[in-house]
């Protein structure tokens, strides 16, 4: 059976912002309760993923605390105010990127694991795409991308920007498999997230609960979470990097666990940082 939790735990007590604590969202009045819900259709709702959200939070503290710091930094990083046409396609991208990131660690506290990819996917597609759009520098095509009229495959961005890095180890992030080289890191993980994010067989929820209908807390599953946040970031970080030469790293994700032991993400962001790259 179900139980309240102790009051002396702070878990046990929500949180409601007030109005005046927003910024940029228009402020919502003082909100009165037009369509309560009821108290059982409440608890059929939220028992399951707050109860996986206390079991995740009792045993990975440290993780959920590293993927919070590092949306923090990521949202710190990019510029918003003052930017010419060319450069609005990576910071709108960053910001669904920052969206993507906080849902993608929220899923994962709950044990919603399957929609941790979705966000995921969402946000290095959303980087990709902008960084070589902006790269290519074509108004016209940042334009009418930003307006929601013309839409870039993950390929072809992809494409685009291997061709802009033909000689250093940046091309080995994005080139495709053409039966004498691989297919890209970038390119592979999209594809790897793209499964769960379809819920393929062998992807889908179900999969990940261990047979169970969920949420449920699944150790392993959590894990994968964390790491497949963390290669995404690392990602996203690189091409941030690509379409701002100034940018220091982000949070130290390069030293960070997962990332560091991918050798593909080390030499790249070794080339990026350590280097000068060259494109065409």
């Amino acid at each position: 059976m179900s139980k309240k939790m102790p009051i002396t735990d702070f878990r046990a007590v929500r949180t409601v912002l007030e109005a005046s604590d927003f910024a940029i969202a228009p402020r919502p009045r003082e909100r009165l309760e037009k369509d309560l819900i009821d108290h059982a259709t409440w608890e059929d709702i939220q028992t399951l993923p707050e109860t996986v959200a206390i079991f995740t939070s009792n045993d990975h503290g440290t993780q959920l605390s590293l993927l919070s710091t590092l949306w923090g930094c990521w949202v710190e990083t990019f510029p918003i105010d003052g930017l010419p046409l060319s450069k609005k396609a990576v910071v709108r991208a960053s910001f669904v990127a920052a969206d993507e990131f906080q849902a993608a660690t929220f899923n994962a506290l709950h044990g919603f694991y399957r929609t941790v990819a979705d966000c995921l996917r969402s946000a290095v597609e959303q980087m990709t795409t902008a960084t070589s759009l902006e790269l290519r520098g074509n108004d016209a095509e940042i334009q009418s991308w930003l307006d929601g009229e013309q839409q870039f495959l993950f390929s072809s961005s992809c494409q685009s920007l291997r061709d802009r890095f033909p000689t250093t180890r940046l091309r080995r992030l994005f080139q495709q498999d053409d039966g004498k080289n691989k297919e890209g890191w970038i390119r592979s993980f999209h594809r790897a997230l793209s499964d769960y994010a379809h819920g393929r067989p062998g992807f889908d929820a179900s999969k990940m609960w261990e047979g169970s209908n969920g949420p449920i807390y699944v150790t392993s599953a959590f894990l994968w979470s964390v790491k497949m946040w963390l290669f995404a970031y690392a990602a996203c970080v690189i091409l941030l990097k690509l379409s701002r030469p100034e940018l220091v790293q982000v949070g130290d994700i390069f030293s960070r666990q997962y990332v560091c032991e991918m050798k593909e993400l080390k030499s790249a962001s070794e080339a990026l940082w350590s280097e000068s790259v060259r494109t065409v």
